[in-house]
């Protein structure tokens, strides 16, 4: 990081040539306050109101009950989750999340620090790598590209490592890609390169690496014989002092448990379809990105032509712009290959995607607007539009008896964005589109975190089920989740302590019924006939709502799920039941 903030206050940070050709200097005041209101709107987006959604997701909880296990077992080596090994990802993530749960306390909000840190710092390195080699203007706008894209922004407030090992990547590359390009000073960077490469080695394991390696390498004839630099053994060296000694620990502890567990299964099984597989089409990555970077990825292409365009008039960025294109490239197509495939995947790719569109915007901005720009301004307010009729139709389906003004909130927001977009349109204002829509995606992102987000509580039952276990049912009383509830039972262990079953079919939630002692029982309401004979065997002590899907996201207001209801049941013994019938009677 001190070589980063060095770049920041070097006087050529904004050195940039402009579309002829012509070398000026731009004041670095004015990047200096515009970078430092970019990073306070961007804490105030990424931290602001990070507990709204109540209840982990089935991602998130793996990070936060292994981080809970740490601090109880003391034990920071070895990872466990619901007390059994767990070696599924490397301990950096766990290992932070225990250190904020130690500093504040144990809740969604805390667990979620460490991803917004990751990803603010991820802004940062992008509108600085921007800045750097297209000017002042493409850094501030390929800043705000990666602050109000909605996947960034949802996967960088959820407990899960890809906030972190895209930060480590970007890190990475952009201490490469400054070693390369730089003929003083250069060694340092190859330092911070393989710091970075270290710490994403103990953020999800081989994966970080591998994925720096293939965005690299093919850049590398663009630079000539500067790629010897990256072959530093001492800075090799340093990375592997960073990652080996837990690796080390941990395979003279578990010996070749560890390697089948970790890098056999969790790995290579996972990329070759031996334990995992999903099956998704070709385009998945293609589709994953144009969606979770909408609207921005329209002008994708646009911007890329003006990049290539840009390299044949200014050959001194040609390196830089196909050091960009390859980061672009070379992670979707990696996970292409994998027979398992999440869309979450490409994240790492988001802060290239972020300064091709920035640098374009920045560039198109000294040019007169042609046909196709205004064709997709006009293109972008309409989707908008329609994306506010989805926003109002489906919201009707996810909260039915809220007042009209709390759900026209956000349907509200994403019209008046397209407006405002057409009007820059009326008006020839074209150089202002991208700040406009900034605005619109930024309060849009504003109203899900503070006002719709909160509203999602009716569907969360979990947390209000476990504070109610936990004030009035304490050990020796044992839980049990259910069917389509099942999975959940790790939530219900990090909010209660207590151990919990997991029981997915029905034999097994009939011998857990059956079987001696206090017993809880959580489950669908639907399945309370199939389960118990009679309607004197159990008590329901709360119902609530749920949804199956883990994080509401866009397509969540698309394509709502229609929730089911689930109950907290107390098992009720023959015995003890007749003797509070006699009670009853006693009293009357």
């Amino acid at each position: 990081m001190p070589q980063f903030l060095e770049i920041l206050k070097s006087s050529d940070i904004c050195n940039t040539m402009d579309s002829n050709g012509t070398f000026h200097w731009s004041r670095e005041k004015y990047f200096r306050i515009s970078l430092s209101v970019l990073m306070l709107a961007a804490g105030f987006l990424y931290f602001g109101n990070l507990g709204a959604l109540q209840q982990f997701t089935r991602a998130e909880i793996y990070f936060a009950e292994t981080a809970r296990e740490m601090i109880i077992s003391g034990d920071w080596i070895t990872p466990r989750y619901c007390e059994k090994i767990f070696f599924d990802k490397p301990p950096l993530l766990y290992w932070l999340i225990a250190i904020c749960f130690q500093l504040f306390d144990f809740s969604e909000a805390v667990a979620r620090i460490p991803s917004v840190a990751a990803g603010l710092g991820t802004i940062f390195l992008t509108a600085l790598f921007a800045a750097r080699n297209y000017g002042c203007r493409a850094g501030i706008l390929s800043g705000l590209v990666l602050l109000s894209t909605f996947g960034f922004w949802s996967f960088s407030r959820c407990a899960m490592s890809d906030a972190s090992l895209t930060f480590f990547i970007t890190a990475a590359l952009f201490s490469y890609h400054e070693a390369l390009r730089r003929e003083w000073q250069w060694k340092r960077f190859v330092f911070a390169g393989y710091v970075c490469v270290g710490l994403a080695l103990i953020t999800k394991g081989p994966v970080g690496p591998v994925l720096v390696f293939f965005a690299v390498a093919p850049s590398l004839l663009a630079f000539r014989l500067q790629w010897k630099r990256l072959l530093d053994p001492l800075a090799i060296l340093t990375a592997l002092v960073i990652a080996l000694p837990w690796y080390i620990a941990v395979s003279i502890e578990h010996g070749s448990f560890f390697w089948n567990y970790f890098l056999f299964g969790e790995h290579f099984s996972r990329f070759l379809g031996g334990k995992y597989v999903n099956h998704q089409p070709p385009t998945f990555y293609i589709t994953s990105i144009l969606g979770l970077t909408f609207p921005w990825s329209i002008w994708l292409p646009l911007c890329i032509s003006v990049l290539v365009k840009r390299i044949r008039e200014v050959s001194t960025l040609r390196s830089t712009t196909y050091f960009l294109f390859s980061w672009l490239i070379s992670t979707p197509l990696f996970f292409s290959f994998s027979h398992f495939k999440m869309d979450y995947y490409v994240l790492p790719c988001f802060p290239a995607l972020a300064i091709v569109i920035g640098a374009g915007f920045a560039t198109l901005a000294d040019q007169p607007a042609n046909l196709v720009r205004k064709t997709l301004i006009g293109v972008t307010a309409v989707l908008l539009m329609g994306l506010a009729f989805l926003f109002w139709k489906n919201s009707l389906a996810l909260f039915p008896d809220l007042p009209l003004l709390e759900r026209i909130f956000l349907p509200f927001i994403a019209a008046a964005g397209g407006v405002l977009l057409m009007f820059t349109f009326y008006r020839k204002r074209e150089n202002a589109f991208p700040y406009v829509l900034t605005g619109a995606l930024a309060s849009m992102l504003a109203v899900m975190s503070w006002q719709v987000y909160p509203k999602f509580g009716r569907y969360q039952s979990i947390p209000r089920f476990a504070r109610l276990i936990s004030r009035e049912y304490k050990a020796p009383w044992q839980l049990a989740t259910c069917f389509e509830v099942a999975k959940w039972h790790s939530h219900f262990r990090f909010y209660t302590g207590l151990p919990v079953k997991e029981l997915g079919e029905h034999q097994a939630v009939h011998q857990f019924v059956q079987a001696p002692g206090r017993r809880l029982l959580i489950l669908p309401e639907a399945y309370l006939g199939e389960i118990f004979p009679s309607a004197k065997r159990y008590q329901v002590i709360d119902r609530g709502l749920y949804l199956a899907h883990g994080l509401p996201g866009l397509k969540f207001f698309q394509r709502p799920n229609k929730p089911s209801v689930i109950v907290l049941v107390k098992i009720l013994k023959k015995d003890k039941k007749m003797k509070r019938l006699k009670v009853q009677r006693m009293k009357r």
